[in-house]
């Protein structure tokens, strides 16, 4: 059974009003995506993180003097990092914003890491008017703006996705329903993070569909590495398509990451996930369209029930 979604695309295209259309190149370095653009005129290299929501700038060049201390964050090691807040003026080719609110976060261990100077991270709230389109095999980034209230945006590939998927806003990142073993678990997409995650709560309760593979470290915003466990989770549904291995690490995440009602999320999908696809995020219809690369064709079919247990 193959679901296709020429139609919708159709009728996405047909009522949309496009007021930008622009493609840049990315560097993938390492498993990240690195876009050059400008802050207050300083042009420089960013990570695209939609694991975070606004702006993030490197305190290594950028000066927290005339900053507003804002309090504490807690990154991915589960660290405390002292945030601080300036407004700035952002240029993306030809897209501009103005005055937008930017934290300013010790970052320099990125630079170290990656071998070129890492400016700062992009968040998903700047983009909300738009639709994101990742091609990785060409290494661009195409930005789709449309005008005004409009809802719908095209999307810029002939094929059909081979999976679309709805999202909803949960902690500060697009989140997805995914299914494993029966569960259902939300799991946030998450451009920043070079690997995906599972919180280890679940561990006992996913025993069956885990298998220990090895352990590695982990550096996130903070600077500090930990020692987490990596294991392969079998058996991975997202919407109407199987996945039968997916890598992941595991960790604690209460400290992190929480929504409005103080609930975690269960997992990140990251991009080791993503790089296997042409990836479409429409922050406008809420919506991730995927189309496997070169024809492959990492996922199947789901099963056509699943039970939703919570």
């Amino acid at each position: 059974m193959t679901i296709k979604f020429s139609l919708l695309f159709s009728l996405l295209l047909a009522a949309s009003t496009v007021i930008a259309n622009t493609t840049i190149p990315f560097q993938l370095i390492g498993k990240l995506i690195i876009i050059e653009l400008e802050i207050n005129g300083k042009s420089g290299n960013y990570i695209l993180d939609t694991g975070t929501s606004d702006i993030v700038l490197n305190s290594q060049y950028f000066s927290v003097q005339g900053a507003t201390k804002m309090g504490e964050a807690i990154g991915i090691s589960g660290q405390p990092i002292v945030v601080y807040r300036h407004i700035v003026n952002l240029q993306i080719a030809d897209h501009h914003w103005k005055k937008v609110q930017a934290k300013v976060l010790p970052l320099a261990h990125l630079s170290d890491l990656k071998g070129l100077p890492i400016m700062g991270l992009i968040g998903s709230y700047i983009f909300l008017d738009y639709q994101l389109v990742l091609d990785f095999e060409q290494r661009q980034l195409t930005m789709i703006k449309v005008a005004g209230k409009e809802k719908e945006l095209p999307y810029v590939d002939p094929r059909p996705a081979d999976v679309l998927l709805p999202f909803k806003w949960k902690t500060v990142m697009p989140t997805i329903e995914i299914f494993v073993g029966g569960y259902r678990l939300d799991f946030g997409l998450d451009t920043g993070a070079e690997v995906n995650i599972l919180s280890a709560d679940h561990a006992k309760t996913l025993g069956d569909q885990l298998v220990t593979s090895h352990n590695k470290n982990l550096t996130g915003v903070h600077h500090r590495a930990r020692l987490v466990k990596s294991v392969i989770l079998k058996d991975l549904v997202l919407g109407q398509f199987f996945c039968p291995n997916l890598n992941v690490v595991l960790m604690p995440m209460q400290k992190f990451n929480f929504d409005g009602n103080g609930k975690p999320i269960d997992g990140v999908i990251g991009s080791d996930f993503l790089l296997h696809f042409k990836a479409a995020i429409n922050f406008k219809t809420r919506t991730i369209a995927l189309w496997h690369r070169n024809g492959q064709r990492e996922l199947i079919f789901a099963r056509d029930s699943i039970t939703d247990k919570e």
